[in-house]
C-alpha cells in the first residue's frame, strides 16, 4: 500500500484532485444545470441567447471534461512530472478530465461499500411501481 501512495498518488495528485473535482462538478451541473427543464425555461422566458446556451451546452455535455482538462493543462503552475512539455502537461489534464466520469463510479461504488448513499441534487429517483391493472 505504502509503494502505490508512494509511486502513484503522490507524484500524480493533480491528475486525480482535478478528475475528482469534475467528477463532482459535472454530476452536479448535469442534474441541475443542464436539464431539458431548463432548457425550455430558458427558452421561453429568458433572452434567445441563453436558451441557445443551454441548448448547446447540454448537446456538448460529453465534451465538457475534455475541454476543461485542455483549460486546466494551459495554467502555467499546474502540478505534472517533471519531465513533461506543455502539449504533454495539456493531454496529461485532458485525461484527467477524459478519466473523471470513471472515477465518479469509482468513488460512488466505494462509498456504497461504506454504506453510504451518494444522493446528488437533480438525479433521479427510481419511480414507484404501477398500480396492478385495473386498480387506479
Amino acid at each position: 500500500m505504502e509503494d502505490l501512495i508512494n509511486n502513484f498518488i503522490v507524484p500524480h495528485w493533480g491528475f486525480l484532485v482535478v478528475s475528482a473535482v469534475f467528477a463532482l462538478a459535472g454530476q452536479v451541473s448535469k442534474g441541475t444545470l443542464w436539464t431539458k427543464d431548463n432548457i425550455v425555461k430558458y427558452k421561453t422566458d429568458g433572452p434567445k441567447w441563453l436558451g441557445e446556451l443551454m441548448w448547446w451546452g447540454r448537446k456538448t455535455m460529453p465534451m465538457h471534461p475534455v475541454v476543461g482538462g485542455l483549460i486546466c493543462g494551459l495554467i502555467p503552475g499546474m502540478p505534472a512530472p517533471d519531465d513533461f512539455s506543455v502539449t504533454e502537461t495539456v493531454m496529461y489534464y485532458v485525461g484527467a478530465g477524459v478519466s473523471s466520469t470513471w472515477i465518479f463510479s469509482v468513488i460512488k461504488q466505494l462509498a456504497k461499500k461504506k454504506g453510504i448513499e451518494l444522493d446528488l441534487p437533480g438525479v433521479s429517483q427510481v419511480p414507484p411501481a404501477p398500480p396492478p391493472v385495473g386498480q387506479a
